[in-house]
């Protein structure tokens, strides 16, 4: 398998574990609305993070 090849696998698999995240995070944080200040600032960070992974990934992809 080229080179190439494996980086790509590699962003896809990335890609595809990012937006599950995210879905979880997006779940926790309706499922958590009346956590702690502290607790939605952490998973609105992490929804931040990993959206920006996850258009970083699609812009890598080509898929944007």
């Amino acid at each position: 398998m080229s080179r190439t090849k494996k980086l790509k696998d590699a962003k896809e698999l990335c890609y595809k574990n990012a937006v599950k995240a995210q879905s979880e995070i997006i779940k926790a944080l309706r499922d958590e609305s009346k956590a702690d200040k502290e607790r939605m600032d952490y998973l609105n960070a992490l929804n931040i993070t990993l959206q920006a992974a996850i258009n970083d990934l699609k812009h890598d992809l080509g898929m944007q």
